[in-house]
């Protein structure tokens, strides 16, 4: 029996050539169906101006809906996009001459990619959602960035070698919810939680490496930006001042070296690890945010708590041992306590 299913195979692909393949209906089909579209295509980028008015279907800021950026973008985003848009369609002219340059079209069939694109390289554009045109013109729907957390450049996080020109001075610097480089200004006037870690770059003589609208280069600043993003609406009336962690740059991944949760005074909250990064035993983020809002409902805000320390890393809220690092030379942090 086996030998006979061979053969009938063997029959079967015997009948079958490259020749039948080519010349069949279906495959002659898909070709012709190919050409003619590359071909439509191709027609109508070279001759859609005798076909239309194209002045009727010209890019304009008017003819652009977009998502309101913040009140700190400087930028006019729509000009942006028309120009991007513009310039990526840009058709050079044969013997090296200068380029010849286009205004952008609603009709260019490449519009939603190209201004995707732009979108995409604008630094405080956290991600694009769509962008969708029509015959009145283009709809573009993005999320901004937002600093939701100042990183603090001081004598605490850099212990023994915070530059004397900045005696006395703390520089903040803002990051959003995914751990990004934002302008200092952005900063100023602004009360959010700060992010309190040793050497959050290797030396203060780093900081001028730091590249804007780029990933902070440590991990646990990052993290301590997904923490803070959780209480984007609820820092005050729960209290949050800092988000800190003792955690060294060489200690990345010990779980037991917890983040924490400080006020200006009062009660400390040992939270646990970044959202996602929960370790065996650990409660997920939103199990331990009804913690620490009923903890709070309950004994009030964690500025207006006798001094004590807190853990709800399992989700519910116990008092913890008094940790005795304050007397330790090698806590830095122990005079913020």
């Amino acid at each position: 029996m086996p030998r006979r299913k061979d053969d009938i195979l063997d029959r079967l692909l015997g009948g079958i050539s490259l020749r039948s393949i080519a010349f069949h209906q279906a495959t002659l089909f898909v070709v012709a169906t190919a050409i003619m579209i590359g071909g439509a295509i191709f027609l109508w980028e070279r001759h859609q101006a005798k076909i239309v008015n194209l002045e009727e279907f010209r890019l304009t800021e008017e003819k652009i809906q977009l998502t309101a950026p913040p009140v700190w973008a400087g930028d006019n985003l729509k000009q942006l996009v028309i120009s991007g848009v513009t310039d990526a369609n840009e058709q050079p002219v044969a013997d090296g001459q200068n380029s010849q340059r286009s205004s952008a079209s609603i009709l260019d069939t490449q519009l939603v990619a190209r201004t995707a694109s732009v979108m995409k390289n604008v630094g405080y554009v956290e991600r694009v959602k769509s962008v969708h045109k029509s015959k009145s013109g283009l709809e573009i729907d993005v999320v901004y960035r937002e600093p939701i957390a100042l990183v603090e450049l001081s004598k605490h996080t850099f212990p023994y070698e915070w530059p004397e020109n900045y005696h006395g001075k703390d520089v903040l610097l803002p990051v959003d919810r995914l751990g990004v480089v934002m302008p200092e200004s952005l900063g100023a006037g602004l009360k959010l939680p700060r992010i309190l870690v040793v050497y959050p770059v290797a030396s203060p003589n780093q900081l001028e490496k730091l590249v804007t609208w780029a990933d902070w280069p440590d991990e646990r600043i990052k993290d301590a930006a997904a923490i803070s993003a959780l209480f984007e609406t609820s820092a005050d009336a729960i209290g949050l001042a800092r988000v800190m962690t003792r955690r060294k740059p060489d200690q990345q991944n010990v779980a037991q070296i917890s983040y924490e949760l400080w006020p200006d005074s009062g009660a400390q909250v040992i939270w646990g690890n970044a959202p996602g990064k929960e370790v065996d035993g650990e409660a997920k983020a939103d199990v331990k945010i009804r913690a620490l809002e009923d903890f709070v409902l309950k004994y009030g805000a964690l500025h207006r708590q006798e001094r004590k320390r807190v853990d709800i890393r399992s989700g519910v809220v116990t008092l913890a041992k008094e940790a005795k690092t304050a007397a330790n030379e090698e806590d830095v942090f122990a005079n913020l306590k």
